[in-house]
């Protein structure tokens, strides 16, 4: 971090935003493993939402509040963009906050070449309802028309504080050397507390904050920052057919109504490939998203009240850098694969009897779609983005990166603040930080599932890449 690069001036910036809430029956993404889970009812809204910032040159950022987007819709929506607004491609950033009480925006299960046709009703199988993913693409340029129509010279500033035990490592070193995801609510029932020998990685405490107000002092938007898995509601029994955007959704509503925000904030959710809102040693620890929102809330407005905008009439820098980073993948071992082409004999999808797909078949399909992303890239094409906007770096990293790669970022970044959105352009599964490689566990899972594929030493050269661009634009 470089304390005198600026953070306040004027930029031209423009906020819009449009419903994307889905309707009864539609799959809910974040249960996986091919586990159909209808909505019910709507708890919260979801929201598509678009941020443009526009100096000598011009950048947009969509969020939407749902679990995952895949780079096929991420791409339509970046070719109606550029055909309406005539902005550079890879000025464009399109990310979803991955709360797993939503539906996803394109089938991130299996690979798109996956050989097998899904009928309507079986979509859930690939994570997804292609009707709904459609809509809410199609929402998502409509936020981004509204921001556009938005545009005018505001005042910006740029700030952050720390709020700890909100986020913990989800992945635990356990005494007798293995290593566990804890369940949500596992400290109730070890009251001595749990066999924990420690938590691989830490958590990152950023509560980020990037507002922007008018010449009437009106705060127009604001872009937030925060790093945790949205899985209060998804934990919660009564909650799980419930649709909700989780804590990045009670966190802008809350934060919106205190301040009376001219549009519905946007939160940039980080690097939270190992994280969760539950702490595994506190017995009577409340997981919930509108507590965990609120806390957010209430920290986030002492953040904005201590702004002063300082150099409010000085034009701030917009800039960013792309680029697409070739990637080797993990290798799949023989007996692996002899057991996957077994299970997949006959070419169909095979459903068990409570309705979901067969759990060791889909798990060989998952491996199988390993092998169809490589067939088609046979280096994995990582995309990176880094956005420049005043003193702000704002950094968009693809599939499910865990925190330690994030924390590294910020670590060696030039810009004043550097807020990092993960899930973003394309669909890669999770990241592991080298060391997580020697633990066999959720996200370096040793069955080579689709959603754990990229070889060891991905993560620290896509933090290298990153840090490099961020170097060029400051």
């Amino acid at each position: 971090m470089d304390p005198n690069v600026k953070t306040s001036g004027t930029v031209t910036a423009g906020f819009g935003s449009a419903d994307i809430t889905p309707w009864e029956g539609v799959h809910l993404a974040g249960a996986a493993m091919g586990q159909y889970r209808p909505a019910r009812f709507v708890r919260h809204k979801l929201y598509a939402k678009a941020s443009v910032f526009k100096g000598e040159k011009t950048v947009c950022i969509i969020g939407l509040d749902v679990t995952i987007i895949i780079k096929k819709y991420a791409d339509y929506i970046k070719d109606k963009l550029v055909e309406e607004f005539n902005i550079d491609r890879d000025a464009i950033m399109v990310f979803a906050i991955q709360s797993h009480s939503a539906p996803s925006v394109g089938g991130l299960m299996l690979d798109d070449d996956y050989p097998l046709e899904f009928p309507p009703d079986k979509e859930f199988i690939l994570g997804h309802n292609s009707e709904y993913s459609q809509f809410a693409s199609d929402q998502a340029v409509e936020a981004a028309r509204k921001a556009f129509a938005n545009l005018r010279p505001l005042k910006m500033d740029v700030k952050s504080g720390n709020k700890h035990g909100l986020a913990f490592c989800r992945r635990a070193i356990m005494t007798d050397g293995s290593l566990q995801m804890f369940p949500a609510n596992s400290a109730k029932a070890q009251p001595l507390g749990p066999k924990i020998l420690y938590l691989e990685s830490p958590a990152d405490d950023e509560v980020g904050v990037a507002c922007f107000k008018d010449e009437n002092m009106n705060i127009v938007g604001s872009l937030l920052h925060f790093t945790c898995h949205p899985v209060n509601d998804f934990c919660t029994p009564s909650l799980y057919h419930a649709v909700t955007p989780d804590w990045p959704g009670t966190w802008s509503e809350q934060l919106q109504s205190k301040l009376n925000i001219g549009n519905i904030p946007m939160v940039l959710n980080g690097c939270c490939g190992n994280i969760n809102p539950y702490d595994p040693y506190t017995p009577d620890y409340i997981m919930d998203s509108e507590r965990m929102g609120s806390e957010l809330a209430n920290l986030a407005e002492r953040i904005i009240l201590s702004m002063e905008f300082n150099g409010a009439d000085e034009p701030l820098t917009v800039d960013y850098f792309s680029c697409d980073l070739p990637l080797e993948y993990r290798d799949i071992p023989e007996e692996r694969m002899k057991e996957v082409e077994k299970l997949l004999e006959g070419g169909e999808y095979k459903i068990g009897p409570d309705g979901n797909a067969d759990i060791d078949w889909f798990l060989a399909a998952s491996t199988y779609s390993a092998v169809c992303c490589k067939k088609r890239e046979p280096l994995f094409q990582y995309p990176i983005q880094v956005f420049r906007v005043g003193g702000l770096a704002i950094v968009s990293m693809a599939g499910e990166p865990f925190t330690d790669g994030q924390l590294s970022i910020k670590l060696r970044s030039k810009a004043a603040l550097t807020y990092v959105t993960h899930c973003a352009n394309k669909y890669v599964g999770y990241l592991a930080h080298d060391k997580g490689y020697d633990f066999d566990g959720h996200g370096t899972n040793s069955k080579y599932t689709f959603w754990a594929k990229m070889a060891r030493g991905s993560l620290e050269k896509i933090c290298d890449k990153i840090v490099e661009g961020i170097d060029s634009l400051f």
